[in-house]
């Protein structure tokens, strides 16, 4: 099986695909038999490495794919997306229990991010406090907690991919961001900045971060690029 073969199979499934969607919708998921469709036809497989059994297609060939199955329904390209994707959040497992998670082909990963709990807020240290208090337009950080992972790192075993995760998950806290390019690491890999500002100020988020890339001229095509 090879990712054309994969793309093949999804083309030629797309009529079905589209046929079943409001009965997806209305079960809030996919038909087991279509699942095991996709599954059959590869779909599941095409970004883990053949060291696991997949294809180790590249994202050219893998957006291909969830592109022919979104044309058909996009609820069943989201679900293929984060099904034979989230693998890769599980990369920095010991690499025993990864191979034991994974010890076949077509293993689907499904999760949920659903943070719990409240907010209260605290007078000394709510983030709109602090920037009333101190007059701020936006809170500006790095972009990183590390220096981002090169393409091979994360594709190879160990899989390591998630040095270059976001400093702050700004979704969490309902407010917008932006990252610009902030120059380059003493081993010539991207570093971002992010500016962070009040809730529903994203034009101004956007003119600071592009007064600022406009003033440094950090941003510069990579020296692979024709």
């Amino acid at each position: 099986m090879t990712p054309d073969d994969v793309l093949a199979a999804v083309r030629a499934m797309a009529p079905t695909v589209a046929d079943r969607a409001a009965e997806a919708e209305a079960a809030r998921r996919l038909p087991a038999d279509l699942l095991d469709g996709l599954r059959d036809a590869g779909c599941f497989r095409m970004s883990m490495p053949e060291s696991h059994g997949g294809l180790g297609a590249d994202l050219a060939a893998i957006s291909a794919v969830l592109e022919a199955l979104a044309r058909a329904d996009a609820a069943t390209a989201w679900t293929v997306m984060i099904g034979g994707n989230a693998w890769i959040d599980l990369a920095g497992l010991p690499r025993t229990t990864f191979d034991k998670a994974f010890d076949r082909p077509d293993v689907i990963v499904a999760g949920v991010f659903a943070p719990s709990g409240s907010i209260v807020p605290a007078d000394d240290g709510h983030l709109l406090k602090v920037m009333a208090d101190h007059k701020l337009d936006a809170i500006v950080h790095k972009a990183v907690e590390h220096q981002p992972t090169l393409i091979k790192d994360g594709v190879n075993p160990p899989f390591t991919d998630q040095k270059g995760a976001p400093h702050i998950n700004t979704f969490l806290m309902f407010v917008p961001s932006i990252v610009v390019p902030a120059g380059m690491t003493r081993s010539d890999r991207p570093a971002g900045i992010t500016f962070l500002g009040r809730p529903y100020d994203d034009a101004r988020m956007i003119a600071l971060a592009y007064a600022y890339e406009q003033a440094t001229r950090h941003r510069r095509p990579p020296p692979a690029l024709p």
